[in-house]
């Protein structure tokens, strides 16, 4: 009796514990994009002009029609801000609005819509730099200078 009881709790054990395991086909790879964003700020040192100053980007999953928004805040300097834990598929921007203090932020509508590729287990370059300036507050998308500088940012 002691044996059967024995065999039935080690099944039992089996059971659960097999259940419980996750393999990697359950697991959804993601992958992220990295948006680059250059601030302009004044040579003599910080002001307040730029607090309060943002850019949001809207992408949108084409399968899926799910939304996302980027925020990427007024920080001095060349930095690339993240968007994590993407479905792998396309994704179009379809929009940028900028918020600068109490002012209401204005959306832009971006036509066409900009296209990336978010590929699983990689990042992939936004193809256009998010610009703020401290000098004269606002903020918006331009075409991308220099690729390989915004690269090496992605690494760091």
């Amino acid at each position: 009796m002691k044996i059967i009881k024995l065999m039935a709790l080690i099944l039992s054990f089996s059971a659960i514990s097999n259940c419980a395991v996750v393999t990697e086909a359950d697991q959804e790879s993601t992958g992220r994009i990295a948006f680059g964003v250059h601030s302009m700020a004044l040579s003599r040192g910080s002001s307040p002009n730029g607090q309060g100053l943002a850019v949001a980007i809207y992408l949108t999953h084409d399968a899926s029609g799910l939304t996302h928004e980027v925020n990427a805040p007024f920080q001095a300097g060349n930095r690339m801000v993240f968007l994590d834990n993407l479905p792998p598929g396309n994704y179009s921007a379809t929009g940028y609005s900028f918020n600068h203090n109490f002012i209401k932020p204005y959306t832009n509508t971006l036509k066409p819509a900009i296209s990336v590729k978010v590929v699983a287990n990689q990042t992939s370059l936004f193809p256009q730099v998010v610009r703020m300036s401290e000098i004269y507050p606002g903020g918006g998308l331009s075409l991308m200078g220099n690729e390989a500088h915004w690269q090496s940012l992605i690494a760091q």
